[in-house]
C-alpha cells in the first residue's frame, strides 16, 4: 500500500509526511511530488495506492491530477487538501469521487481518520487491479506470440514503466516476464506440433522465433526433447 503526497510547497509535505504514522496505517512507502508533472511521473514508476494532493498548484490542479489518474484506469483513492473551502472545488472533487475534501491547516487525528478510511478502501481494489493488470497482459502476449515481444511493449498497454510492471508480474505469477513468454511460446509450439504438418521452421516462426536453431535449444531445455522427437512421441500416442 504506497501513499503520494503532491503539494507544491515544500515544506507542506514534509509536515504532512510527519503527522503520518504509515506503519501504523499499513502504508509500505510514502512518495511525494511538488507539480502534477512530477506527480504523473510517480504513477509510471510507482504502484500508487492513496493520493494525498493539494487544489491549487501551479502548471496543473489536484483536480487535474485526478482526472488524469482516473484516465488511466487506475483505482486510486484520492484525498484533497486545500486552503480555501471553495463549494465548486468540493462539487467537482465529488464528481471526480474523490473520498474527503481536507481544509489546510489540517490536524492529525483528521489527517489520519480520513487515511484510514482511504486505506481500507484501498485494499480490494489493489488486489484486483493487479489481477485485471496480468489478464492483460497474458492476452496481449497470448495474441503476438508469433513475433518479438519486448517489456517496454508491455508496460505500453498498461501504462506503467516497465521496472514497475516487472515487479508486479513477478508477484502476481512468481515467474518472470521473459520467463512467462518463452513458457508460452513453447505450449504453442508444442500444439503446432501435434496438430498440423507444418514445419519446424514455420513452427519456429510461429511461435516467436525468427532462428530455428535457437528455438530447438530452448525446446529441448523446456521438454528435454528436441521439436522431432515431441511430435513423434506424440503422435504414438
Amino acid at each position: 500500500m504506497n501513499l503520494l503526497i503532491v503539494d507544491d510547497e515544500m515544506l507542506e509535505v514534509t509536515v504532512i509526511e510527519k503527522m503520518i504514522d504509515r506503519h501504523k496505517l499499513g502504508i509500505d512507502e510514502i512518495y511525494k511530488a511538488y507539480s502534477m508533472e512530477q506527480a504523473v511521473k510517480m504513477f509510471s514508476f510507482y504502484d500508487i495506492d492513496i493520493l494525498l494532493s493539494d487544489v491549487e498548484m501551479p502548471k496543473g490542479s489536484g483536480h487535474k491530477l485526478v482526472k488524469w489518474v482516473r484516465s488511466q484506469n487506475r483505482p486510486v483513492v484520492a484525498i484533497f487538501l486545500t486552503s480555501h473551502a471553495v463549494f465548486r472545488y468540493a462539487q467537482e472533487a465529488i464528481s471526480l469521487g474523490v473520498t474527503e475534501y481536507l481544509l489546510k491547516p489540517v490536524e492529525k487525528d483528521t489527517l489520519e481518520t480520513a487515511l484510514v478510511a482511504a486505506v481500507q478502501k484501498a485494499s480490494p481494489f489493489q488486489e484486483k487491479q493487479g489481477s485485471k493488470m496480468i489478464r492483460q497482459l497474458k492476452d496481449y502476449i497470448v495474441r503476438n506470440i508469433d513475433r518479438e515481444i519486448s517489456r517496454k511493449e508491455l508496460a505500453a498497454q498498461i501504462y506503467v514503466h516497465p521496472d514497475y510492471l516487472s515487479h508486479v508480474f513477478k508477484e502476481k505469477t512468481g515467474m518472470s516476464v521473459s520467463d512467462y513468454i518463452t513458457n508460452v511460446r513453447i505450449e504453442h509450439a508444442k500444439t503446432l506440433l501435434l496438430t498440423t504438418e507444418d514445419s519446424i521452421s514455420e513452427i519456429a516462426s510461429k511461435s516467436g522465433y525468427a532462428d530455428t536453431t535457437y528455438f530447438g535449444k530452448v525446446f529441448k531445455k523446456q521438454t528435454e526433447m528436441t521439436p522431432k522427437e515431441y511430435r513423434k512421441t506424440g503422435n504414438r500416442r
